[in-house]
């Protein structure tokens, strides 16, 4: 129940009880409630919320760190792109996109 509170899927109160909170207050960039989220029947939905804020979040982390980057970052973003082209199996080129992506947001400068 802790667990859950923490993730504001759920209230208690003493002498009242306990409640699922409305889907507003929920902390949807929490690892396990994406998880969750991701695996619950309308995951489709899900996924295209996913895509949505992508399409919102990438474009200006992207602009940024064009802007901002260091050198040693351009060559992480680089080797990370040259892998997605190079993998042989989705699980290395899941893992050379998620490295490509991070490098992209860490030499963004915005520490969110």
């Amino acid at each position: 129940i802790k667990m859950l509170m923490a993730k504001s899927l759920l209230a208690s109160r003493p002498k009242i009880g306990s409640w699922v909170e409305p889907k507003e207050r929920w902390n949807l960039l929490d690892r396990d409630v994406l998880a969750w989220y991701a695996t619950s029947p309308d995951r489709e939905v899900f996924l295209k919320t996913v895509q949505e804020f992508r399409h919102i979040i990438e474009p200006e982390a992207t602009a940024f760190a064009a802007m901002r980057r260091t050198d040693e970052q351009m060559a992480e973003i680089s080797q990370a792109c040259r892998e997605m082209g190079a993998a042989t199996t989705l699980q290395e080129r899941t893992r050379a996109d998620t490295r490509f992506h991070l490098a992209i947001l860490r030499a963004s400068g915005n520490d969110l």
